[in-house]
């Protein structure tokens, strides 16, 4: 009954189609040299570093809390807690206080002081020998993670051309998803 009230209701509004503008996006301004850096980027640099991490990161504490200590039986609390911290101590904050960041440092700084914080990260992994010092290292995540969402996302709609800002939104988050 209410799906014919509302098609009753839709049937007699009136829609205004405002004539499209032909534009030339996809060939002269949409491939500009920055949108496939930034694409190229956040598929590459990026997600490589999202995929190392979230595919190696329990592996390399389960090796590190068994060479410290063979009979750890921690080890289940210290991943929980990683992604606990990773989450509420990392990505929350970081993404609240991203625009402010951005506005304050620009988004190409941002970018890359997020990619200086992947990299301090893995550094940073290399000489753990402690399995409970990876909780201290999580707090980069927010740096690395959540800020480079912010960023990348914010950027490509200052690069995209008018009009096609949601078609630059859907390639930089393809590039992050399936990079």
């Amino acid at each position: 009954m209410l799906v014919l009230l509302n098609v009753a209701v839709a049937s007699r509004i009136e829609v205004v189609v405002s004539p499209r503008k032909k534009h030339n996006t996809i060939s002269a301004r949409f491939c500009s040299l920055r949108i496939l850096l930034l694409l190229v980027t956040t598929a590459e640099v990026v997600e490589t570093s999202f995929g190392m991490l979230w595919t190696f990161l329990f592996i390399l504490m389960e090796d590190v809390s068994q060479a410290w200590y063979p009979d750890f039986t921690y080890l289940e609390l210290l991943q929980g807690l990683a992604l606990g911290i990773d989450c509420l101590l990392g990505e929350v904050p970081f993404m609240f206080l991203s625009s402010y960041t951005i506005q304050h440092l620009g988004h190409l700084t941002t970018i890359a002081v997020s990619l200086a914080s992947f990299s301090t990260r893995f550094l940073q992994y290399s000489f753990v020998s402690n399995p409970w010092f990876f909780l201290a290292i999580e707090l980069l995540h927010g740096m690395s993670f959540g800020l480079i969402l912010s960023s990348v996302s914010s950027y490509a709609s200052v690069l995209a051309p008018k009009g096609a800002e949601a078609t630059v939104h859907s390639l930089v988050r393809l590039c992050l998803m399936f990079g």
